[in-house]
């Protein structure tokens, strides 16, 4: 008897494989191979494996990885005489990665401000590694022409080893990304359309924008406790708005006056026998002052604004509340905290005429309470043209503070002190952890 004498082929000797999965074709031509064992790097080895014509092989193990081009597979067949070697490579061409939406996302109704976005990822081999999210992104617009927020960026993988973070494991099971609206919406607009993108990462390669249907958001949670809108007491003249945008942000008029064609009392008594006319105040601003009666009930009001724009006709929600005993807060001499600071440009000049809006704060996350309530209408503070602003807020009360023209919003406690630099106040108060999908745990 002599060493085995033994040819092998992967995948019967095919140029590329997109599996990493592979089967070893081999052909013992002389010398009764009885044993053989394989590697995918000549250092690390598989057991001895009794002699067989075709083995099925993973090209992840034993010194395996998941880079994708020309990979090999070194051989050794044995046989009481010897051992002789062997090898073959092929070309594993990973397909793209890519995603299937299962429904729009949606809000939740629960009152917590979350956006659920369903989807599943999909691999088109058997045992590859799982698929990437890179990338995740909003547009309040539903049009991403460069006003698309990041949710979510992830650094791409330069070693090429399939992982970086938001990652899901089983391909082709649903799957869910939780988006907080909090601090990413325009609180101005009390409903807006948005999408979500994404892109998945898988080894080498990038997929391109997997993107949803508009749908819409509520910047408020839909909670029915909440009292929502501007509150007043019955008799109170209520100014009810309207304010339209491009996709670039600008404001934007309807093609005629918007109209008010519906207005329901807490216990959904109609209101309106014609519609309203809205008087048009500025670019893309229209406003109508309905006059309450001293007879309405206290309670959640909903009015219902009818437009069109561009020749579609849309509608938006503009609630009010009623109450006879709310609750509006100013700060006096004894409870003021004066917040000063001033802003600038990023080339440095100082950004004068600039809005810093202060609100309540009506978040209640585990172990975080508003101990005073400002009110529902902001507290506004412009820069001058030094871009200092000052504003008096209620002491040891917790607020966001909102500048909408610089995009910046952030929850923050105002001290209990006469004054504090807006640079030294506490502007992340504490949170539940998130997991990584955004999901507060």
């Amino acid at each position: 008897m002599s060493a085995p004498n033994v040819t092998f082929f992967i995948n019967s000797n095919d140029p590329e494989t997109t599996d990493y999965i592979v089967t070893l074709n081999s052909v013992d031509v002389g010398g009764d191979c009885q044993e053989m064992r394989f590697s995918n790097n000549t250092v690390e080895w598989s057991p001895w494996y009794l002699f067989s014509t075709s083995h099925s092989w993973d090209l992840r193990l034993y010194g395996g990885s998941f880079t994708h081009g020309q990979r090999f597979v070194f051989a050794e067949f044995r046989n009481g005489d010897g051992v002789t070697d062997d090898s073959d490579d092929i070309l594993l061409v990973a397909p793209a990665p890519r995603a299937e939406f299962v429904t729009d996302p949606s809000q939740r109704n629960d009152g917590s401000k979350l956006v659920d976005i369903p989807y599943i990822g999909v691999e088109r081999h058997i045992l590859g590694p799982s698929i990437d999210l890179i990338q995740i992104e909003y547009d309040v617009y539903g049009t991403f022409t460069g006003n698309e927020k990041p949710l979510s960026v992830k650094d791409n993988d330069p070693a090429h080893t399939g992982v970086t973070g938001l990652l899901f494991t089983n391909a082709g099971e649903d799957q869910n990304i939780v988006w907080d609206l909090l601090e990413d919406v325009d609180a101005d607009q009390f409903w807006n359309t948005c999408k979500v993108r994404f892109k998945c990462h898988y080894g080498e390669y990038t997929s391109d924008w997997f993107t949803t249907d508009e749908f819409s958001i509520s910047t408020r949670a839909v909670d029915p406790d909440e009292k929502l809108g501007k509150k007043g007491k019955p008799g109170d003249s209520i100014r009810i708005e309207l304010s339209l945008f491009d996709s670039d942000g600008n404001p934007v008029d309807a093609d005629a006056d918007p109209t008010i064609t519906s207005i329901k009392d807490p216990d959904g008594v109609e209101k309106v026998v014609t519609p309203f006319t809205m008087i048009h105040s500025d670019v893309g601003y229209y406003y109508y002052d309905y006059t309450t009666s001293q007879s309405d009930p206290e309670g959640q009001w909903m009015s219902v604004i009818t437009y069109t724009i561009n020749g579609s006709v849309e509608t938006q929600d503009a609630p009010f509340y009623l109450e006879n005993d709310y609750i509006v807060v100013t700060p006096s001499r004894d409870n003021v905290c004066r917040v000063y600071g001033t802003l600038y440009c990023e080339n440095g000049d100082p950004a004068s005429g600039v809005d810093v809006m202060i609100l309540h704060d009506d978040i209640s996350d585990p172990g975080h309470f508003n101990p005073t309530v400002i009110g529902m209408n902001p507290i506004i503070a412009t820069t001058d043209s030094n871009g200092f602003f000052s504003v008096d807020v209620i002491r040891n009360s917790e607020v966001i503070v909102y500048i909408k023209s610089l995009g910046y919003r952030r929850r923050a406690k105002i001290p209990d002190g006469v004054s504090v630099k807006f640079t030294d106040m506490s502007l992340v108060l504490p949170t539940p952890p998130r997991d990584q999908f955004g999901n507060r745990t």
